[in-house]
């Protein structure tokens, strides 16, 4: 009789063990499954950005497309070329009266009508 006492008392500590380790198990589990949570939680702005980069090319390619219809294909408005050109008259223009305001040109001779000299 006390020999199964004695295996009934090791088969019982022999479950409680397993329940232990089952419940070890299972918190870190949880642990590893929170964890992994935190990482999804610190990527979400990456996510986004890769959910919205195909829409911004995509967009790109549209545009650039458009305008090359519209300058080359259509011929209407001027061409880039043609617009360069004028804004840099213009910056030229702008330069050389800043250049003529700090370094303004001498007066030239006063003429003298029916005068010799």
């Amino acid at each position: 009789k006390e020999e199964n006492m004695k295996t009934i008392f090791e088969l019982n500590s022999t479950v409680r063990m397993t329940f232990i380790e089952m419940q070890f198990i299972k918190k870190e589990m949880m642990n590893a499954l929170h964890a992994m949570d935190q990482m999804m939680a610190s990527n979400e702005i990456n996510m986004n950005l890769a959910a919205v980069t195909p829409v911004v090319l995509l967009l790109y390619s549209i545009r650039s497309f458009s305008r090359f219809l519209w300058y080359v294909l259509l011929q209407l408005g001027k061409s880039k070329e043609q617009t360069f050109a004028e804004f840099r008259k213009i910056m030229v223009d702008v330069e050389r009266l800043l250049v003529m305001r700090n370094c303004p040109p001498s007066a030239p001779p006063p003429m003298y009508l029916n005068e010799e000299e």
